[in-house]
């Protein structure tokens, strides 16, 4: 019987702390289970109950087998979990779409992996990397990311920047011999996106803007005439400005 008062008194507090947030159930040694509130307990005499439909019932204390309180928090209710701080990870693939010089969107690959941690849904930091085809060229980028969600919900706006460094050499289908001293150079990729939020897991849909550079030495050979070869080599600075699209998921 002690214990059973117990359980009863912890019952009674967790419903007063925090009530919108439980359901208690009444079991009845002849096997019934009402579910609603539990309002007041003497010990050996009577239980008051409040059913869930509005009903109240008073039953002897005896006729009780055992009360349990149920969660039915937020979480629950609301199907989804919005991160609000801790650490998190995203990883994400798509396309950065060239249009230089003509009218068609000329799509190349793309996959990052940014890691980081938020205080709250507008202050997020994280520290990224990847890999990336622009032009003639691999990137490795080496970025810091600063995000922020807009607002609470299952389906949120979201902003990020991107700022750092990208690594480049040339990609494999390039002249062996074409390109000299390849070096990477500034980054930056700022833009917006749409997070659903999952359970455990968000899904990302975003679009942005990316300038990357890159400088190298380009081999030229050519012939003045029949008889007289000749060569030579042209250093080159460039900023490759590109759309960004990207699918993602995180924890």
């Amino acid at each position: 019987m002690k214990r059973f008062f117990f359980i009863v008194l912890l019952g009674l507090l967790s419903a007063g702390l925090n009530a919108q947030d439980r359901v208690d159930l009444l079991y009845l040694k002849t096997g019934e289970i009402l579910r609603g509130k539990l309002e007041s307990y003497q010990r050996g005499e009577s239980v008051v109950f409040i059913l869930s439909s509005g009903d109240t019932i008073t039953n002897q204390g005896e006729s009780i087998a055992l009360v349990k309180g149920i969660r039915t928090g937020k979480k629950n209710k609301r199907g989804f979990h919005q991160r609000t701080t801790g650490f998190w990870h995203h990883y994400a693939v798509g396309a950065n779409f060239e249009n230089e010089g003509g009218s068609t969107l000329y799509p190349q690959g793309a996959v990052q992996a940014t890691f980081g941690y938020q205080w709250d849904k507008m202050k997020k930091i994280g520290l990224g990397t990847g890999i990336e085809a622009l032009g003639d060229f691999n990137v490795v980028p080496i970025y810091l990311s600063l995000r922020g969600e807009w607002f609470d919900g299952k389906v949120t706006p979201y902003h990020f920047v991107n700022i750092g460094l990208g690594v480049a050499s040339p990609r494999d289908y390039a002249f062996d011999d074409q390109y000299r001293e390849v070096n990477g150079g500034f980054r930056f990729n700022p833009g917006l996106g749409i997070k659903i939020h999952q359970r455990k897991t968000f899904i990302t849909l975003s679009a942005g803007y990316l300038l990357q550079n890159v400088s190298y030495q380009e081999n030229i050979w050519g012939w003045s005439s029949w008889w007289d070869e000749s060569s030579g080599s042209s250093e080159t600075s460039r900023s490759f400005r590109r759309m960004t699209f990207r699918i993602g998921i995180g924890f």
